[in-house]
């Protein structure tokens, strides 16, 4: 029988395909969002982020997204897209309530732009290899 002895840090997806380095990673806010025609109206913040490493790419488009309605809460959405070659391989969309104040993630607890952030950079090369894998 075979024992494993790694721990679970120890056992982090390494990718052999695309070193960490030469992954090219962006994250800014998206401005002028009121003018802004592929939000609807009740997106009140959006940030757009990036990991681009030869012909694969994953871009997530974060959106805060706040409701007037007692039956809905407010949310940070997570648009996430794969690419290869430019052409569309995969989306994922998740979704995170946001804490009654309405500043912080109650995933986290972390405030908004600070959970984008890391959400985004959390693994660059799992995502890229995300990529790669559709």
């Amino acid at each position: 029988m075979e024992q494993n002895n790694n721990s679970d840090d120890d056992r982090q997806t390494i990718n052999t395909y695309a070193p960490i380095e030469k992954i090219d990673s962006t994250f800014q806010q998206i401005k002028n969002i009121e003018n802004d025609t592929r939000f609807p109206h009740y997106v009140t913040e959006a940030f757009e982020a990036t990991h681009v490493y030869d012909k694969w790419a994953v871009t997530r488009t974060y959106t805060v997204e706040r409701f007037d309605r007692d039956d809905s809460d407010d949310r940070v959405s997570v648009y996430i897209e794969y690419t290869a070659d430019g052409e569309e391989a995969d989306v994922q969309e998740h979704f995170f309530e946001l804490t009654d104040d309405g500043c912080h993630v109650e995933h986290s607890g972390e405030d908004i732009e600070t959970f984008c952030r890391a959400n985004h950079n959390a693994d660059p090369q799992i995502d890229i290899e995300m990529a790669m894998e559709n």
